[in-house]
């Protein structure tokens, strides 16, 4: 084997004959590199969904009769009436982003050692993100809302508006910024392992 080639620890779920696979080998990524920004534009997009997801929150009643209306009204403020459709926007493209940054991650193979446990954090981070989006989507209560929750077979969330308030808005945003912060560390540690490994390689 040629000085700076890398052994693959396991085969990857895409190598076939059918479908070429590039795979990264064991060394620091570059940090300017076009693939690696994807998950810098998510954290990014995740600021500022979170920004502006506190302004919304003193606007915000948790009810079945007032979400939709109040929203109706936060939108002819001129003060704050751009602040819904920042937290609406950055969230969408935060999930996008967030879907674009693991495909990269499976296509290029960097699940493998010494970033598979990263990548389980990665997977819990999506879910999150996933849960914030569902969550999300139900509270203006209306029929976008009402269409989601007819995919999961129900019809109305009755009195628990104010429970699913507190999941968007205070449980999920704890839970994911420390598995964020977990996420961004690990990935450092990662870094220096995947170096230290190329380096006996060579």
């Amino acid at each position: 084997m040629a000085k700076g080639d890398t052994t693959i620890v396991e085969p990857s779920p895409l190598d076939t004959d059918e479908i070429p696979v590039l795979v990264l080998p064991a060394a620091p990524r570059p940090r300017a590199a076009r693939t690696w920004t994807v998950g810098a534009v998510a954290v990014a997009l995740v600021a500022l969904a979170a920004a502006s997801g506190l302004g919304l929150l003193f606007h915000y009643r948790p009810l079945v009769t007032a979400a939709y209306p109040g929203l109706l009204d936060l939108a002819e403020a001129s003060r704050f009436g751009f602040l819904r459709e920042i937290h609406r926007w950055s969230a969408h493209l935060t999930l996008v982003t967030v879907f674009g940054h693991l495909l990269r991650i499976v296509v290029a193979g960097a699940y493998r050692p010494p970033r598979r446990h990263n990548y389980h954090v990665g997977i819990a981070l999506f879910v999150a993100v996933l849960l914030l989006a569902v969550t999300g989507w139900i509270l203006p209560w209306n029929r976008h809302s009402e269409w989601l929750l007819a995919t999961f077979g129900y019809e109305s969330v009755g009195g628990k508006l104010a429970a699913v308030f507190a999941v968007h808005c205070g449980i999920l945003p704890v839970v994911g910024t420390l598995i964020l912060l977990h996420h961004l560390l690990r990935a450092r540690r990662d870094d220096e392992e995947a170096a230290a490994l190329l380096g006996e390689a060579g």
